[in-house]
């Protein structure tokens, strides 16, 4: 990994934007605790979790993989998976905490954020443009079970 110094001693004309990782699964771990923010126009309260990962599944392109990662680890990239904390959205959070295998019991949902941190899951990792077209990025579209 490049330390500070070695990034800004990069020539300006080589910083070029990072390569999403394939589309397809991930076996990924919770990395941390979860950065909770407000986000949007109406500013909704959101946790936006670290997902870091550790194995490709057979459904990702191991070749472009191969490509985007240029002898990186994969270990070395993140995820970020937002969930929004909204009364209608709250459901969502119940449902990563059981793809997690974390028992719910009689815990409220802030009570069991502590327990995600090392818990493994599967996320499907799809792409989702820039606004202004010119850049790809990966996006947790879904979680499950390991």
């Amino acid at each position: 990994m490049a330390s500070f110094q070695d990034i800004l001693n990069t020539p300006a004309a080589d910083a070029k934007p990072p390569e999403a990782l394939p589309t397809g699964t991930y076996l990924s771990v919770v990395d941390g605790q979860p950065e909770i923010v407000q986000l949007g126009q109406k500013q909704n309260h959101a946790a936006i979790f670290s997902l870091k990962p550790l194995q490709a599944q057979k459904d990702v392109d191991e070749t472009r993989l191969s490509e985007v990662l240029n002898g990186a680890h994969l270990s070395d990239k993140r995820f970020r998976h937002t969930l929004w904390l909204t009364e209608d959205a709250k459901f969502r959070l119940a449902q990563f905490y059981d793809h997690l295998g974390l028992e719910r019991g009689t815990k409220t949902l802030g009570e069991l954020i502590p327990e995600t941190m090392g818990k493994q899951v599967l996320v499907n990792i799809g792409h989702r443009a820039s606004p202004d077209g010119q850049q790809v990025f990966a996006e947790v579209k879904s979680t499950a079970k390991v």
